[in-house]
């Protein structure tokens, strides 16, 4: 148990001062030029965690503070480098820096290439190892002299005498109305932004990832600037130019947004429009690529900040700067309130022209409902911090654009008065640091030696390791710490904010204090549920879930105490489900049926999305923003100053976390004042539950203004995440047996990895198992008399590479009687060199193609008519109860030229005649003639699945047409069966085409069958 509890938590400060010098023999003095420069990188875990700067006579003398949250078997890797030439290293095992002794200190031999020590080359630093329980939690921090200093490596400092402004959500009903102790007037977002933008005197900046100019900031009939209705924020930023005022924005340019052929793009940020509608008027409007050095089009910017100059007071001629951000995207969907509806507003001015919805394919407002309800939280800053704010705009603009464009702000006589910097007015005592992840090829000028700023990751590991009571966050996403996952340890998301977290509440259960976390998270990613990205996401998300309850988990065991994870760690989502009330809105046509549409508008409920970020800003809790070279990012950081009076429990940020908690729960209870206590704990798990019931029940009923829902996961007491009993996951669409898998489970989801075709360009598309080119499919030797086998059966499957477990779990049911064909419609083929059998497989590769297209071109009757059974499957068919070769006797025993085997589904889509039987060997018929009009015809008998039939030969030669008796020849046999586990492996495009061919196909039958029909009377 001792064992278990080491780790390496903590802070590595580390210095690098200097290298031996560089001494070339004699003969080649006269061309060394002094040395080439050498720079030294630092890895944990061989990860890369810092770099110095390239210096030519070796002298570094930069310290570097990483952050540490890994087992003690890590290793610490310090290397001395030219380019492209490793000269040396080092290597620290972790454990050393455990013991007694923290600190490493001295000039140190490196080691060559081949292990051996190289006596000539040293390298002078020190490694010190500051434990994160060292710490001081907030309270002590603020109380110290000098009080808290804020983050050392962020550009901006931490400001004081600042003030600051909290939102939830776009706009606030004039109904909403937490406990008066709590807060004041119902705050409205959009409408401050309209007020902030129409009262700029002097600049307007705005910063975004997604912009559209036809919003209306202002739709609230009760609002109180009645002229500012249905105003678009086009409209307004256009008069404000024309009245002088500089209007700058800067956009992400999309690069997959092309408007010459009208494609808006992957996201449909409206980056092309915004630029096209801004063309000939006086607001100048940029599109900024996120450049990188490798992957120019796959990250974004992704700030979200809008700066304006504004009145000091109502009746001051002074003016300052006001900087508003969060998750401020000025466009389609971000307009909600508090009530989260699905349905009631859609035929009021708050959405009738701003109808949103992502992950309900072909959703729109012509067919009604329910919209992607839309959950954010701000911030208004105005002192310093409001400053920084603009100076991030301008260091960006002024490595993108034009700087000369930019508002020269110090010759404005009005701003050229900072605020009092001794003001210690109420509305003044807030201080704010701004952080953000960017790096020098996005802004200019950064600090001296940082070239990558990651201070938000570096935010949100100080403030919980300093956490003393509880933890609240929101966020869009939540994964990390994939160094301590039980699988895809290498997938690259190392961010450590998950672990901290973990660390945090095992830290607190060993010391025997209470502490709760409570995480809000969307129940899935934008975009379809199904869609490989979400179920990715998905997987990601529980696997930081599993290693986080894992971690608690021990630290209970190892306490000795009795307690369950859950008492410290929850996870929850937003949701909203509305019964259907008078006068709403009819939508003139109707989602197709059985779609996922369809059963959403049937059974009135979706989730809320969850988009905001707390801390405040634009990062999500991801490697993409909190890496610093992908994705750019900023948020604040911020805490009041307080008076002896005040105490650590009564300010505006414990009143912005009671008004969201009433927001999501419906109440302001008193527990509630106490986040850390096992009592709030178990009245927040019991709301959860109880909406979660009512979400998820069959039963419509209307969920009264509560959102919060307990994520659908089941944490058993060793801390082991399951899925809920009742079902695997329910969508927010689907009927009482949804079936929406929560991610891809450990049993099939193969590593997100970037797969690159081993074969030359051109090459990757020839089937490299075809060694000679014969009329059939056996393999035959290039030279000499070789002799083959001929099997007597042919499999074929269409395959992508992210299945390859299991396409490896079927082949191993197939024997060495069976030729084994895979059509790849992802274009990989020597990827799959791993398994033994693919050295006698075929390969064939067609991008984006389906199983029949394949079998059309390369099955032809004659090749395959050394073939006593075909059998072409899908992909996607789990064959724990299946033997290919008992299947083969039952088939010519009951004499079937199609069949299939029986299944059972984890979806419950299952056609009855298909469903596995007990008790029997085979069935024809399907046992309910329920919708059958002619109980002899398909899909009642005679009818097999397109995803796992078997042909005989002569039925393959002659599908249709040499089946005299369907009703007799086709079955499904019940003693051999499959699991159809339902993973959307094909793209839409290729799922599309496949039901097109399956509709031709179903045309082409049914001509057929009329043509055979002889009229005796």
């Amino acid at each position: 148990m001792e064992e278990k509890s080491k780790f390496l938590h903590g802070t590595l400060e580390v210095t690098i001062f200097r290298a031996t010098t560089y001494k070339p023999s004699v003969p080649f003095k006269c061309i060394s030029a002094g040395g080439r420069s050498a720079y030294v990188t630092i890895k944990v875990d061989n990860k890369k965690v810092a770099k110095t700067t390239y210096e030519r006579d070796r002298v570094w003398n930069q310290t570097f503070q990483i952050l540490c949250a890994h087992p003690p078997d890590t290793t610490i890797t310090i290397t001395l480098k030219r380019k492209r030439m490793v000269l040396g290293k080092i290597d620290i095992q972790a454990d050393k820096l455990l013991g007694e002794s923290s600190l490493i200190n001295g000039f140190f031999p490196l080691s060559k290439q081949n292990g051996k020590p190289n006596k000539k080359l040293k390298l002078q630093f020190i490694v010190w190892f500051k434990p994160a329980e060292g710490e001081k939690s907030w309270e002590k921090a603020l109380e110290t002299n000098g009080g808290y200093q804020g983050l050392k490596n962020a550009a901006f400092p931490l400001r004081s005498n600042c003030s600051v402004t909290l939102y939830q959500d776009a706009h606030h009903r004039h109904t909403f109305q937490p406990p008066t102790d709590l807060c004041g007037t119902p705050r409205k977002l959009w409408e401050d932004v309209y007020n902030a933008i129409d009262g700029a005197k002097h600049l307007i900046y705005i910063a975004g990832w997604s912009f559209n100019t036809n919003m209306a900031l202002v739709r609230d009939s009760k609002t109180d600037i009645p002229h500012a209705r249905g105003v678009k924020l086009g409209e307004l930023l256009k008069r404000k130019a024309e009245e002088g005022v500089a209007v700058r924005i800067l956009l992400w340019d999309d690069e997959t947004s092309l408007p010459v052929i009208k494609n808006k793009g992957v996201m449909k940020t409206h980056d092309e429009d915004a630029l096209a509608y801004f063309k000939h008027t006086k607001v100048i409007c940029q599109l900024c690529p996120r450049l990188h050095d490798k992957l120019p089009t796959v990250f974004a910017h992704h700030q979200k900040t809008i700066t304006v100059d504004s009145r000091v007071q109502p009746s001051s001629r002074n003016r300052e700067i006001t900087s508003f951000l969060g998750g401020l995207d000025l466009c389609d969907g971000r307009y909600d309130t508090e009530e989260h509806s699905l349905f009631q507003t859609l035929n009021t001015e708050s959405h009738c022209f701003d109808f949103y919805q992502t992950s309900l394919q072909g959703a729109s407002l012509h067919k009604g409902g329910p919209r992607e309800p839309w959950h954010d939280t701000h911030a208004c800053v105005t002192g310093r911090a409001a400053w920084d704010v603009l100076a991030n705009f301008e260091q960006r603009w002024t490595k993108q654009c034009d700087p000369s464009l930019l508002v020269p702000v110090a010759s404005i006589q009005e701003l050229s008065q900072q605020p009092n910097a001794t003001s210690t007015t109420s509305e003044r005592n807030w201080n704010i640091q701004v952080f953000r992840s960017i790096d020098h090829v996005s802004a200019s000028p950064l600090p001296k030696n940082l070239r990558v700023e990651r201070s938000i990751h570096e935010a949100y590991v100080d403030a919980i390791r300093r956490a003393d009571r509880f933890i609240y966050i929101e966020n869009q996403y939540f994964i990390g710490g994939c160094h301590l996952w039980e699988e895809n340890k290498h997938c690259g998301c190392r961010n450590l904010i998950p672990v901290e977290i973990a660390l945090k509440v095992a830290s607190k259960i060993k010391a025997k204090e209470r502490f709760a976390v409570y995480v809000v998270i969307p129940m899935w990613p934008e975009g379809p549920p199904e869609s490989e990205s979400v179920q990715d996401i998905l997987h990601w998300t529980r696997e930081t879930m599993k290693m986080m309850y894992r971690i608690i988990g021990e630290a209970i065991e190892e306490s000795g105490e009795r307690g369950h994870p859950r008492d410290y760690l929850d996870f929850f989502c937003l949701a909203n489900r509305e019964k259907e009330v008078k006068g709403e809105f009819v939508p003139p046509y109707n989602p197709h049926p059985e779609t996922d549409y369809w059963n959403a508008q049937k059974h009135r409920r979706f989730m809320v999305y969850v988009h905001s970020k707390l801390m405040i800003g634009s990062a999500n809790v991801n490697q993409r923003s909190m890496d610093g070279q992908r994705d750019t990012e900023i948020a604040i950081g911020c805490y009041q100053s307080r008076t002896r009076e005040d105490g650590m429990d009564n300010g505006d940020i414990r009143a912005f976390r009671m008004s969201l908690w009433y927001e999501h729960t419906g109440q302001a209870d008193n527990v509630y004042q106490e986040p850390e206590s096992l009592e709030c704990v178990r009245t927040i798990q019991s709301i959860g539950e109880k909406m979660w019931k009512i979400y998820s029940q069959e039963e419509v009923q209307d969920m009264g203004g509560v959102h919060l829902v307990t994520y659908p996961v089941n944490v058993t007491e060793k801390g082991s995440v399951e899925d809920v009993q009742t079902t695997t996951f329910y969508s927010a669409s689907q009927s009482s047996n949804p079936g929406l898998q929560f991610g891809r489970s450990s049993e099939n989801y193969e590593s997100h990895k970037i797969y690159v075709a081993t074969n030359p360009h051109g090459a990757e598309r020839l089937p490299p198992g075809i060694v000679k080119a014969e009329s059939d499919l056996f393999l035959h030797g290039c030279v000499g008399n070789e002799s083959f086998r001929k099997q007597s059966y042919l499999l074929a499957l269409a395959v992508g590479i992210q299945q390859k477990n299991i396409v490896d779990k079927i082949v191993s049911k197939f024997s060495e009687n069976f030729t084994i064909i895979l059509f790849h419609y992802d274009g990989k083929t020597s990827e799959w060199d791993q398994f033994e059998w693919s050295q006698r497989a075929i390969h064939i590769s067609a991008f984006e193609q389906t199983k029949w297209w394949y079998a059309k071109r390369f099955l032809h009757p004659n090749i395959v008519a050394l073939y006593e059974y075909i059998f072409i499957w899908d992909e996607d068919l789990g064959v724990e109860h299946f033997k290919a070769e008992e299947y083969i006797k039952l088939v010519k025993k009951y004499d079937l030229e199609i069949s299939q085997p029986a299944v059972i589904s984890e979806r419950g889509l299952i056609w009855e005649m298909t469903q596995k039987r007990e008790n029997v060997e085979i069935h024809r018929r399907a046992e309910s003639q329920y919708n059958c009009t002619n109980p002899s015809l398909p899909p009642c008998a005679g009818f097999v699945e397109i995803m796992a039939p078997v042909f005989s030969r002569n039925a393959w030669k002659c599908v249709w047409n040499m089946i005299q008796k369907p009703e007799e020849k086709i079955g499904v046999v019940d003693a051999q069966w499959i699991k159809h586990m339902v993973l959307p492996t094909l793209r839409h495009q290729v799922r599309a085409r496949s039901f097109a061919e399956w509709a031709e196909f179903e045309k082409r039958m049914k001509g057929a069958a009329q043509e055979a029909v002889v009229d005796h009377y």
